[in-house]
Formats: C-alpha cells, structure tokens, sequence
C-alpha cells in the first residue's frame, strides 16, 4: 500500500478556501477565533491503530501558521489528545492547543488544567494498571494513555471479541 502524500492528508476544505480568501473574510473583524479538531478534520482518521501518530501535512501547517501571524486571529487545535502529543503533530509554537476534550488549554496566554483532573488521577492510575494488565496482550488491542485519561483502540480486533473487550473496560472501570 503506498503512503499518501503530505498534499492529499491535506483536507480539501483547507485547499479550496485558500488562505487569501480566508485573511480577505477576516480582514474586517475585530478577533477572529478559528477551532480546529485535529482528528477527522485536520488529519483523517487512519485506518489502522498503529498509525495514531500522524503528524499534520506540510500544507496544512503553513495555512495554519500563516493565519496564526495575524493580529486578530487566533487558533484553537482542539482534540481528545493531549495536548503534548497534539503540539508534537502540529508543531506550531504561536497558536493554543485544547486536549482531552478541554481539560488542558495551552498557549501562548494560557496555561489552564480543570481541577477536576486533580481527584480523578489515583483513580485513572488504578484504572491504567488494571486495564493494561487485562488488555495489553489482546492481539489488536492498542492502549493510548494520555495522563489523565486512556483512550482503548480495539476496531484491530476481531469482531465478535469487541464486545468482551468493552464488557472488560466497563467492569474494571466501574469496580
């Protein structure tokens, strides 16, 4: 299977507005605030668990970048993530970052962790070692863990054992 280039992980959206259209539609505004999801929109969800990891193609990083440069605009990358893996795939210093689900806000003028995540953490470390302990040798199963949260990756697996493999995350995590 061949890789795709930089150019097609571009999402066409970002492709035919442009970014002259986009800096002559903002030209008028006093702020423009721009939210961005990362996964599904500014890189396509891939196929197989393996590839999490897919960084922003080139082209939509300079759009980004570019738009990052004006006065008026801002840029919110917003994603499930955290928001060191995001900044990793991004790799854009001037705009603000939105992981796990708007718990952690990073920015240029912010640095905001909600304070709920603070109680949960002995609970979501428990939970960690036990689902690790359960799911890491199920072929297919890939455990994303992002601090303050696991994400659970099991469309690897095979069909008919998805459901135990829910069934398991639902017992460990309400026991």
């Amino acid at each position: 299977m061949k890789a795709q280039s930089n150019e097609k992980r571009c999402p066409k959206h970002l492709l035919t507005i442009g970014l002259k259209e986009v800096l002559t539609k903002v030209s008028n505004s006093q702020l423009v605030a721009i939210f961005l999801d990362y996964d599904g929109t500014l890189s396509p969800i891939p196929r197989r668990v393996t590839k999490l990891e897919r960084p922003l193609s080139e082209t939509s990083r300079n759009i980004i970048y570019e738009l990052s440069k004006q006065n008026k605009v801002r840029i919110f990358i917003i994603s499930g993530r955290s928001v060191e893996s995001l900044k990793r795939l991004v790799g854009i210093d001037s705009i603000h970052y939105i992981g796990v689900h708007g718990h952690i806000i990073r920015g240029p003028d912010i640095e905001y962790t909600h304070n709920a995540l603070e109680g949960f953490k002995s609970v979501i470390n428990d939970i960690r070692g036990r689902i690790i302990e359960t799911l890491s040798k199920v072929e297919g199963v890939v455990i994303e863990d992002k601090g303050v949260a696991l994400s659970i990756h099991y469309r690897g697996v095979d069909r008919y054992r998805s459901r135990e493999i829910l069934e398991q995350v639902l017992r460990i995590s309400s026991e």
